[in-house]
């Protein structure tokens, strides 16, 4: 009799194995859903700040390749922010970029600077605008601006 007691003990319990076989799938399933989306944000991410440093790049790109060309001696009283000379990256190049630059104005050297203000030199004042895109096709439409104030010294 006891082993007929013991029988239908465990008879009755076979369905209780699979419920709880079931919720433990359903919990891994959760949380398997939960880590493929996570994930996924995560890759764009990573995606979104490769075109924001490749944008950023391009833009200071941009500063350099205007530096290096010395346009400075050309842009004079004529070329106001309302009126900027502009320069686009060279065709065929990596880079996409746009620059703009204006000239702000002049003033005397501060006395002490050694640039020797009583001969007629002058501090001219361009600004630099530049705006750098992530790539041609624009794949995810990051662009950053890039201003830069400075001056140089001549007559």
């Amino acid at each position: 009799m006891k082993q007929m007691r013991l029988y239908r003990a465990i008879k009755d319990q076979q369905g209780a194995v699979m419920v709880i076989a079931i919720v433990i799938l359903l919990i891994l399933s959760v949380i398997g859903i939960y880590a493929v989306g996570s994930s996924t944000v995560e890759i764009k991410i990573a995606a979104q700040k490769r075109f924001y440093d490749a944008a950023f790049n391009d833009a200071d790109g941009g500063i350099d390749y205007v530096r290096v060309l010395n346009p400075f001696g050309g842009i004079d009283s004529t070329n106001p922010p309302s009126n900027p000379v502009t320069y686009n990256a060279p065709d065929g190049s990596d880079f996409h970029f746009a620059v703009d630059v204006s000239y702000l104005g002049d003033a005397q050297p501060g006395v002490g600077t050694g640039t020797g203000h009583r001969v007629g030199f002058k501090q001219h004042y361009h600004l630099i605008e530049s705006t750098g895109t992530d790539a041609p096709l624009a794949l995810s439409n990051a662009q950053v601006a890039l201003e830069l104030e400075g001056y140089r010294i001549g007559f």
